[in-house]
């Protein structure tokens, strides 16, 4: 999971910028072992969980200087791939840089880099029918990102500085700057079958995309012993994204019969810019007594996102009576600003109470504020005219504050850790200058297990037990119609309540140090109440409104399986995966409830060359 150079993080905690930017030759040995939580470290009470760590210990006359690489490929169709990395290597400093070009779809270094600095994922298509809007959200202004092959053409420049620095033996500095500019053009061709059982229809769009996003972000963590019995770290990031987007779209619909029943030409162009900044302190103090310890956190995020954009749509309504068809046009322009502010805390205490067992409180707080305001303005005439029915002022709070009791028994080789926590939480929302706020809140218990076994020093055996809250999000709550494609709307709905779910995993982890041979497999079942979906109205000219709905239950089951090993008579590796994804949920058609089984299956294979210094191959 995570790969050290000489003890320190490179370039965060993604195995990939190690392994594919550090030279072999500098390599001098590889050590595997599993690396406990920094409060497990810290503390000496083992809290069960393990990340399975390899640690690049570095050659002696690597460890001084400089070092780096460099490799460029091109092919037909011009297709390029160029990366560079640069190393300066010190007893009490670590200096890196990394670049990389290509026209190959491959828009970064790793999707768990992107994780680790971006926190999150969002979709940036609107909701109802494929209709395109751009999103600029707070957290995607991060490290350049790969998540595989995507669609279109995409092209990427992207960059990076670590700095790893020690000043002494009490004070440890890690900091890197990550820069990325990602272009994409896409063309697509689109065909869809609606199973209406009172009228069913087909629908064929043919759309081309750009998309253009530079992204920058600089993340810094200071680490600092106090004492033998403190410690003192502070976590910040700052970034900042700039997106161009634009699109055009050509829609039609069939009903029955294969009969027109509509057209649609929608343009629509957006541009736009993020600021965010977070940062998070955590004091750990230890007592004489072992297993007494007292933590405390502290966290803050700010973000600002402020989006232009224009919107022509024409939409033809066509009927066997040429006098009952008509026109719809729309010409907007759009300004919106969307300003958070999140801040929490959270204090634990940890006693000793027998040869084996040790009982936690805690007790956090959380809060998280959003304003939107949407502006849209009706520029079909000279004079731009302020559309009311589209524009809103919209601000929400979701806060809980969240008690709790955890009781650990640890052994050797064994972990259990059981607890429960009750949390009361409040949703605020309020249209300004209108008089309709929302004020709901809510209390829940929520329990928690967690039981880890080494089977062997490199077999691990661990199940997991808890029970979350999600509250909806500021999109879903906010009566506010999207109609960025007029034939596929997205309405929000203020009378949304957060879902509650168990979820279960157990999971199994081999690595031989020896062969190199590795398992994992993973099993999880996740039940959620007042789960959020979508209810879909479809009206009598084919126009199609999706609104966020509560319904009863939703189940998720999913299976993992990975296996890899050497092929040592061919100076190979294989690499086998099996994931299989189960969901039953409810959707709503025209206010029809409508049961829906979900089944995804994969199964992936590949081979790869082990030697690596000529030729690299998969």
């Amino acid at each position: 999971n995570r790969v050290l150079v000489d003890g320190k993080e490179f370039f965060g905690s993604d195995p990939k910028i190690a392994t594919q930017n550090l030279p072999a030759d500098a390599v001098d040995k590889v050590q595997v072992f599993d690396k406990r939580s920094e409060m497990a470290e810290f503390s000496g009470i083992d809290d069960g969980e393990r990340e399975k760590t390899i640690n690049l210990a570095l050659k002696e006359d690597k460890k001084q200087g400089y070092f780096g690489n460099v490799t460029a490929g091109y092919g037909t169709d011009d297709r390029y791939q160029g990366k560079a990395n640069i190393n300066r290597f010190s007893k009490n400093m670590q200096l890196s840089a990394i670049g990389m070009t290509n026209n190959l779809n491959q828009q970064g270094f790793s999707i768990d880099d992107y994780l680790n600095f971006m926190g999150g994922l969002r979709s940036m298509m609107s909701g109802g029918g494929g209709g395109f809007r751009l999103t600029l959200d707070s957290d995607e202004v991060g490290v350049p990102l790969d998540f595989g092959q995507s669609t279109g053409i995409t092209t990427t420049r992207a960059g990076g500085l670590n700095l790893n620095y020690d000043f002494g033996e009490k004070t440890e500095l890690s900091t890197s700057y990550f820069y990325n500019r990602i272009s994409n053009e896409l063309q697509q061709s689109t065909y869809r079958e609606n199973l209406l059982a009172d009228a069913p229809f087909t629908s064929e769009e043919e759309t081309e995309q750009l998309n253009r996003n530079t992204n920058h972000r600089l993340n810094l963590t200071l680490r600092h012993e106090i004492d033998s019995m403190q410690r003192l770290s502070l976590r910040s990031n700052l970034g900042f994204n700039d997106a161009f987007f634009e699109s055009s779209r050509n829609s039609q619909t069939f009903g029955s019969e294969n009969v027109l029943e509509n057209t649609g030409l929608n343009d629509y162009f957006s541009s736009g810019d993020n600021f965010r900044f977070s940062s998070g302190l955590t004091y750990l103090r230890r007592f004489r007594k072992h297993g007494r310890v007292f933590t405390a956190d502290a966290e803050l995020t700010a973000s600002s996102d402020d989006r232009l954009g224009t919107l022509f749509s024409e939409n033809a309504f066509l009927s066997g009576d040429p006098a009952a068809s008509f026109v719809d046009t729309v010409s907007q322009r759009q300004e919106q600003i969307n300003d958070r502010l999140d801040y929490g805390g959270r204090v634990s205490y940890t006693e000793p109470i027998g040869k084996s067992f040790f009982l936690e409180t805690n007790y956090s707080h959380q809060n998280y504020g959003n304003e939107l305001r949407k502006d849209f303005y009706d520029i079909r005439f000279a004079d731009e005219v302020f559309d009311p029915d589209l524009s809103r002022h919209y601000q929400r709070d979701y806060l809980y504050d969240r008690g709790g009791l955890n009781l650990r028994y640890n052994r050797r080789n064994f972990n259990l850790t059981t607890g429960v926590s009750l949390q009361h939480s409040q949703l605020k929302g309020e249209l300004i200058d209108e008089d309709l706020p929302i004020r709901q809140s809510f209390t829940n218990w929520l329990p928690s297990l967690r039981w880890g076994y080494d089977l062997t020093t490199t077999r691990h055996l661990n199940f997991d037990y808890e029970t979350r809250v999600q509250e909806p999000s500021l999109e879903e709550l906010q009566p506010v119609v999207d109609n960025s494609d007029p034939l596929n709307t997205y309405t929000g709905n203020p009378d949304l309540r957060p879902e509650y779910s168990h979820d279960l995993s157990l999971h199994f982890m081999s690595f031989d140090q020896f062969t190199f041979t590795n398992i994992f497999a993973l099993l999880s079942a996740t039940y959620t109440s007042d789960k959020i979906t979508n209810a879909q109205s479809i009206d009598s000219l084919f126009r199609q409104n999706t609104m966020p709905v509560n319904v009863d239950h939703d189940w998720r089951l999913s299976g993992y399986f990975s296996f890899g090993t050497p092929l040592r008579f061919i100076k190979s590796r294989i690499n086998l995966t099996v994931n299989s994804t189960y969901n039953r949920g409810i959707l709503f058609v025209n206010a029809r409830e409508n049961g829906v089984d979900r089944w995804n299956n994969s199964f992936d294979v590949s081979l790869e060359n082990r030697k690596k210094e000529v030729i690299d191959a998969q």
